[in-house]
């Protein structure tokens, strides 16, 4: 059922945006470049069921998206815990990795190569947001720490009166 849902709002977002014509071919700027930004955790629930030849069918929604939809305007940021989860062509299109601590090292030889360093260095993380992000703009990776949003003071006021 969450396929079913996920799959056929992706597709409605994406008419939408197909709809509003192409972003200019040069745009000034990121607010000519993105009109929306889709952000899916747990991105496997689009390729629960299917199999690897289904994954890489291009009508497969993440597939149509991430090939089709960045010239009307859309970004996207998927999580996963394996690229595995992803197509070829969805890997193949990613413009950023940021992976982090993987459980094992049998999950840390299939993601190394996405940041492209040794499942080894992989294995060294602390965790806790500690990571490795490769770009586009880049030729290596970045070892990065991803830091919790700290809690404003009156959302931390909230949370007390409310618990």
């Amino acid at each position: 059922m969450r396929l079913i849902v996920t799959d056929t709002l992706l597709r409605k977002v994406f008419r939408s945006l197909r709809a509003k014509g192409p972003i200019p071919v040069q745009p000034a700027g990121d607010h000519e470049r993105f009109r929306l930004f889709v952000v899916i955790d747990e991105a496997k629930i689009l390729s629960l069921g299917t199999s690897d030849r289904d994954r890489d069918r291009s009508g497969a929604i993440l597939n149509t998206l991430i090939t089709e939809a960045r010239k009307f305007g859309l970004g996207m940021i998927l999580a996963t815990q394996m690229a595995e989860h992803f197509s070829s062509e969805v890997r193949a299109n990613a413009a950023s990795w940021l992976v982090l601590r993987p459980l094992d090292i049998r999950e840390a030889k299939k993601n190394a190569p996405n940041v492209q360093v040794e499942p080894e260095d992989l294995m060294q993380l602390q965790g806790g947001g500690d990571g490795y992000l490769r770009d586009r703009s880049s030729p290596r990776a970045r070892r990065v720490q991803v830091r919790p949003r700290t809690v404003t003071a009156p959302l931390a006021r909230a949370t007390e009166r409310t618990a």
